[in-house]
């Protein structure tokens, strides 16, 4: 549990940096942009890969059973989720639809995650994550970030969505693997 633990406090923490503008500024001013961007990568990637490993060997710990049909309903909406969150990073008409989708994505996946499962590290993954994203919403809101107006080429919705459902693919394959936990039972 501690490697979950500390996964999320690496993964989250370098995800707050950039909502105190003036810490951001002040590391790109230091480091410069390129170094900066890739300081940050690298400290993602390590919170993410310790995320992986500490919520798969995570031992279960039951706090609460979980909602009958979520797991259903978990399988139908994913795919959402994740097209959501691929569509935050493409300039997409999606975003003029949907405010922050990346944001909107990573609390579908939280919720449904967390109604779908009861245990301990189920709800520090889930719920670290929801709570980070619903954070990010209201610095966003504070900061003033607005929401693009400009249509743009659909090609680029058209990759959110087929990317989103590749990605539900091969998350679902290697679910069980990499979270023991299969998709389908």
């Amino acid at each position: 549990m501690l490697v979950l633990i500390v996964g999320m406090l690496v993964f989250l923490g370098i995800h707050t940096v950039p909502m105190r503008r003036a810490v951001r500024d002040g590391l790109v001013q230091r480091l410069g942009e390129n170094a900066y961007k890739g300081l940050f990568t690298l400290t993602a990637v390590v919170g993410l890969g310790l995320i992986i490993v500490g919520k798969g060997t995570a031992g279960f710990v039951p706090l609460y059973p979980p909602v009958p049909g979520a797991r259903h309903l978990a399988l139908l909406l994913m795919p959402v989720a994740l097209i959501l969150v691929l569509a935050g990073s493409m300039p997409g008409n999606i975003k003029r639809f949907v405010p922050n989708p990346m944001l909107t994505g990573v609390k579908l996946w939280a919720v449904l995650h967390l109604l779908a499962n009861g245990d301990l590290a189920s709800v520090i993954l889930f719920g670290g994550f929801l709570a980070w994203a619903v954070i990010d919403v209201i610095s966003l809101k504070r900061r003033g970030v607005a929401k693009p107006t400009d249509k743009v080429s659909p090609a680029w919705d058209a990759a959110a969505v087929l990317g989103g459902i590749v990605l539900y693919g091969v998350i679902a394959h290697y679910h069980a693997v990499l979270f023991r936990m299969p998709v389908i039972y």
